[in-house]
């Protein structure tokens, strides 16, 4: 299943979203594969190799000729789509297909893994995500790849516009983070500072909460993180609000949160104290919700972080200053992307340093 984490958001959270949905119109693809369909590997690796085959000969007629007539647009729209990426591979995976992607020359790739019917005739007839994971916005809309340097978005058409205040957002939080030191999360290869953000076409491919800004999505353990923007955006969400809420999910890109142990107190106070140390304004502004009674403060638990009050996220900021400011933040970092390495400090240990920085 799909994890994700980010800012004002459950933490590991299902998805609940139903497969294959997709909003309806001139560009949507409504293909929805029923759950449990099964095609066998031989036919699964002829499909993906005649599509890998296509793409590479940047053929869209031969991509589209896979699908079968009833899902003709289907295979027209994600064609087109696969040839708008950097780079787009099917391979075969537990029966159906995993697709990896790339928006551009970024380094990292990204996945999602995807459920087939087919006709007698071996022919695609419906393609979704499976059961639980989060929609991927090139399998149900016309795309287009946008590039602020080092940062893509991969944006259903018709968002465009308000895709370019997301994309400055991400580039933003990327030209704030590009110089910190993430060796102990990234140390080969290190983070060349790429960032992918999608903007889905609608809150039904988002799936999440209207009021959640941005979450994380790390499909696979080899993969990179994707930065996924919700379409509306929030009432009061500025130019600056934006990139605040996207220096946070790129903290949790560029460390692969979702794929750490760590408690959630350090997953989410990481990417808070990120955001604070890039946006001084912010700090001040956490600073305001934290407790008056430091000997009265404890770590917050993951039942805290999971309901998201903006209170416990500035908490769990303090507590990962506190432990930096206590053991240095080389050595909380390596505690924190290996929570099981030797040496680490217990929650009482970590509790006195939140509450020293409480104090200060």
């Amino acid at each position: 299943m799909t994890v994700r984490i980010g800012r004002r958001t459950a933490l590991l959270l299902a998805a609940g979203l139903v497969t294959g949905c997709a909003t309806q119109g001139d560009e949507g693809n409504g293909a929805v594969a029923t759950p449990g369909t099964t095609v066998s590997e031989g036919l699964l690796a002829r499909i993906a190799s005649e599509l890998n085959a296509a793409v590479e000969g940047r053929d869209a007629t031969r991509f589209a000729r896979v699908f079968a007539a009833e899902a003709a647009t289907t295979g027209r729209i994600i064609a087109a789509n696969a040839l708008a990426l950097g780079a787009w591979r099917a391979e075969p995976n537990d029966g159906g297909l995993r697709i990896r992607t790339r928006a551009g020359t970024e380094p990292g790739w990204g996945s999602a893994e995807v459920t087939l019917n087919v006709d007698e005739a071996g022919r695609v007839t419906s393609i979704a995500e499976r059961l639980g994971d989060h929609a991927v916005v090139w399998l149900h809309h016309a795309i287009e790849v946008l590039r602020q340097g080092q940062v893509w978005a991969i944006v259903a058409t018709g968002r465009a516009a308000s895709a370019q205040s997301w994309l400055a957002a991400a580039a933003e939080a990327q030209s704030r983070l590009i110089g910190e030191d993430w060796s102990a999360w990234r140390p080969d290869p290190a983070w060349d500072g790429s960032l992918v953000v999608e903007l889905p076409a609608d809150l039904l491919q988002f799936g999440e909460p209207a009021g959640i800004g941005a979450y994380v999505r790390l499909r696979g353990s080899d993969d990179d993180a994707r930065i996924v923007c919700n379409p509306v955006d929030r009432p009061g969400l500025d130019d600056t609000g934006r990139a605040q809420l996207l220096t946070h999910e790129a903290v949790h890109a560029v460390t692969r949160s979702p794929a750490r142990v760590a408690p959630g107190w350090v997953v989410e106070g990481y990417a808070e104290h990120g955001a604070e140390r890039a946006f001084p304004d912010l700090e001040a502004s956490n600073a305001t919700l934290l407790p008056t009674d430091p000997d009265a403060a404890a770590l917050p638990s993951d039942q805290a972080v999971v309901a998201g009050d903006l209170a416990v996220y500035a908490l769990a900021a303090r507590a990962v200053a506190g432990a930096q400011e206590r053991w240095g933040r080389v050595q909380t970092d390596a505690w924190f992307a290996d929570w099981q390495s030797p040496g680490r400090p217990d929650d009482a240990a970590f509790t006195d340093a939140l509450r020293a920085a409480l104090r200060r």
